[in-house]
């Protein structure tokens, strides 16, 4: 088991020397940016009512699946043919 564990850190320190080791070459080789010789302004408008509106699709989508996977796990019973408070055999 400690076998495991030793080659699973081996094996992160290495993907995570790996990434950095490609950022700094990417840094190095990727072309410089040339700036626009006339900067325009940002389109703060649009952007804002874009996010918003990807954002509550976002929102609704994982809501949406977040009910079917509550719904699914059997906490919530969706035929409702039992109860919600069962009264034990000869009570009252």
């Amino acid at each position: 088991m400690t076998e495991i564990m030793g080659s699973s850190r081996t094996l992160r320190k290495v993907t995570v020397g790996a990434v950095l080791l490609f950022a700094a070459i990417a840094e190095i080789v990727a072309p410089a940016a040339r700036p626009a010789a006339t900067p325009e302004p940002p389109h703060t408008v649009r952007l804002v009512i874009r996010t918003a509106i990807v954002t509550l699709i976002s929102a609704g989508v994982l809501f949406a699946l977040g009910s079917l996977l509550f719904i699914e796990s059997g906490w919530y019973n969706l035929a409702a043919d039992t109860p919600h408070f069962a009264r034990p055999a000869g009570c009252c």
